[in-house]
């Protein structure tokens, strides 16, 4: 079991999602990723509140999606976290984060929305 977003093809198993997640949090310099959920509103679209990849980081791991403007302002924060991560992330994690790229990048194109579950 786990959890695979389309269009794009990422998958990760849960354990491992979770792993990348809190990695990616404390990059983005969230270092309690378990205290900031609980310390925190749910996202609600402020692109001027912290991280770009606050929609990712908030998101459940279960099922959702995100809007194509999600997707268009999550994209450059995930490039370049591959490019600064890339050497840091297993060959497993950083696979799919370029399939996750790309996967948002074409809900972007295409105006469509990106899910998960």
């Amino acid at each position: 079991m786990g959890l695979s977003y389309r269009p794009g093809g990422a998958s990760w198993d849960y354990h491992g999602f979770a792993a990348l997640r809190k990695q990616i949090a404390e990059f983005e310099g969230i270092m309690d990723l378990e205290a900031w959920w609980k310390n925190r509103a749910p996202y609600q679209g402020d692109e001027g509140s912290g991280t770009p990849l606050m929609p990712w980081l908030d998101s459940g791991d279960v099922h959702g999606f995100f809007s194509a403007s999600q997707c268009r302002m999550m994209v450059p924060r995930f490039e370049a976290i591959l490019k600064f991560l890339g050497d840091h992330l297993s060959a497993y994690d950083r696979s799919n984060l370029v399939a996750l790229v790309r996967g948002m990048q074409f809900c972007a194109e295409c105006d469509c929305a990106m899910s998960w579950g």
